[in-house]
């Protein structure tokens, strides 16, 4: 899931400095477990902390560039 739709949302990132995620579906379909993962397990989390491993991660691979993350929870 991760590979499919965040690396995606990270490219735009590179050209439009804008990316949502968002999760939809029925009541207990796993819309929050999906997004933010397991708190216990580092290997089962989310969406969320999976992408911002990865934007961090580029970021560093990225010395000559002067980049500011902000993001916000609504």
């Amino acid at each position: 899931m991760f590979n499919l739709i965040n690396r995606k949302i990270l490219n735009i990132f590179h050209f439009f400095s804008k990316g949502t995620m968002m999760a939809y579906g029925q009541t207990g379909a796993g819309k929050t477990f999906t997004i933010t993962g397991a708190t216990e397990s580092y290997k089962q989390r989310g969406l969320v902390p999976r992408g911002l491993s990865q934007l961090f991660k580029e970021i560093e691979e990225r010395p000559e560039f002067a980049i500011t993350v902000r993001y916000t929870i609504q």
